[in-house]
């Protein structure tokens, strides 16, 4: 209902009535702690989307090095001494697995 009244001397004038005044008080108190409020929030997101970005960049959280595994493994008896380093050439191939690749 006051936030309805727009001129300045009426309002100082329904600001001499000791309720109105509480009223307004209490309206600028509450817009106050609204406001800081919404600015210690916003502050805290900034802060946090930049701790994100600087975990996310600097590679902390998910590195992009995948875990790879080598084996010298154990050659039986009667294979190749390089069947780990040129595996390629014992690998039979058929058509269908040359059409794959190719895929």
């Amino acid at each position: 209902m006051l936030s309805l009244i727009d001129s300045n001397s009426e309002k100082q004038r329904l600001k001499q009535i000791p309720i109105v005044n509480d009223c307004y008080q209490n309206q600028a108190k509450y817009n106050f702690e609204k406001q800081r409020r919404y600015l210690y929030l916003s502050s805290l997101l900034i802060i946090l989307g930049i701790c994100v970005f600087y975990a996310g960049f600097s590679k902390e959280l998910f590195k992009e090095v995948k875990y790879e595994y080598k084996s010298r493994g154990v050659v039986l008896e009667g294979e190749p001494v390089d069947i780990y380093w040129d595996w390629r050439s014992f690998v039979k191939r058929s058509p269908q697995n040359i059409q794959e690749q190719k895929n």
